[in-house]
């Protein structure tokens, strides 16, 4: 045997043992399964969830049994279910975003696609430090894992050290439906379950929108491939994701820069444009912002991390508002207790306890010392 022929042997070992695998990841995660009655009525019960109030969901609720038995014999043959969308804008601390929701007969069917179907198969190609929209996961994860690369970094170089963080100008709305599908039949081996997907993400017009859980889990693998090519191919071990914003740990700041032009390149190829305003090179003892929170490396290794001055200041400034509320009447003072319990409890996971006695002697200012004094009386 040459050597050329022990090259294409074991390439055919390799690749078989990634189709066993892949074959593995799919089991019991098909077509069929999603259309399953009984799938489709319990999608229901978890679509439901937090949004019981809404008289469209009551009324799919009341014959739920019914609703699931036609929406399975649709599905199977092969007829179309989307209803359009309904569209309407929210103010996101300050940020406007359009949403595109969908009808409750829809919603259900994405549930069921999501949670029988493509999420179980495409979560176990992510890498692990890809951390939005899975469960287990979230912004929390995403911090930890920032913090866990810090101080392996400082055991490793010191302190001495660059992060490149960046950030993706209009994510959603420059994700390309073709690569989409791509994506989706590498990792999917039952191609009725693809076209499914696909009938939900081709009505947009362009990119992928804002409060489907058949676009959050795409965007999230979107640059799948790209991950792994950092972490495999560059080893770039200081390396993770959340949804459009990144960051790499790197020794110096040639290293960085060269990433950086590497990423600009890579980005192009999934029609993604960084945004300049954003993405940036920051040494690492000079702190940073990562998912709002201010970040910081000392000297001798502590990683200090302390909330956003934009999320002091606006829920601060929500107190206020939320104090004159109050006495007008328009809110109880159980509404208050709730907020302000809440923000509390954000700030106790952070290096914050100047902002906490600050918003603590705000919170006795706007509400317990006037209780005292008898000008209002919110209990």
């Amino acid at each position: 045997m040459t050597s050329v022929e022990r090259h294409e042997a074991r390439y055919q070992r390799r690749k078989a043992r990634r189709e066993e695998a892949r074959r593995k990841r799919n089991e019991g995660y098909t077509f069929e399964a999603v259309t399953d009655f009984n799938n489709l009525r319990k999608a229901f019960y978890s679509a439901r969830k937090n949004v019981n109030w809404k008289a469209s969901v009551q009324r799919y609720g009341v014959n739920v049994l019914k609703h699931s038995m036609e929406a399975s014999d649709a599905l199977r043959k092969g007829k179309c279910i989307t209803k359009g969308f309904i569209e309407f804008d929210i103010n996101e601390r300050g940020k406007k975003r359009h949403i595109t929701s969908v009808h409750i007969s829809e919603r259900v069917v994405q549930k069921s696609v999501c949670d029988y179907g493509i999420v179980p198969v495409m979560e176990k190609s992510l890498i692990y430090d890809n951390g939005a929209s899975q469960k287990g996961k979230g912004t929390d994860f995403a911090r930890e894992r920032l913090k866990r690369h810090l101080r392996e970094y400082y055991r490793r170089n010191g302190s001495t050290g660059y992060i490149l963080l960046g950030d993706c100008h209009d994510f959603f709305g420059s994700i390309n439906h073709d690569l989409v599908e791509k994506n989706m039949r590498k990792m999917i081996i039952d191609q009725r379950l693809v076209d499914l997907t696909m009938e939900f993400i081709r009505p947009f017009d362009r990119g992928l929108g804002l409060g489907s859980q058949v676009c959050q889990i795409n965007a999230v693998s979107y640059q799948n491939d790209l991950d792994h090519c950092i972490k495999e191919e560059k080893r770039c071990k200081y390396y993770a994701r959340y949804m459009d914003d990144f960051y790499i740990i790197c020794k110096t700041k040639e290293e960085a820069r060269e990433l950086l032009d590497y990423l600009k390149e890579k980005y192009k190829e999934y029609y993604i444009d960084l945004n300049p305003n954003k993405t940036q090179i920051v040494k690492l003892t000079h702190g940073f912002v990562w998912l709002q929170d201010r970040v910081y490396l000392t000297e001798n290794g502590k990683v200090i991390n302390k909330p956003g001055r934009m999320c002091i200041t606006r829920n601060r400034r929500k107190m206020k508002a939320i104090s004159k509320r109050l006495e007008a009447g328009e809110i109880d003072y159980e509404r208050v207790r709730n907020f302000y319990a809440s923000h509390k409890g954000y700030l106790q996971h952070k290096n914050a306890y100047r902002s906490m006695k600050n918003m603590d002697r705000l919170y006795n200012e706007l509400f317990i010392r006037r209780f005292i004094n008898g000008q209002s009386c919110y209990a």
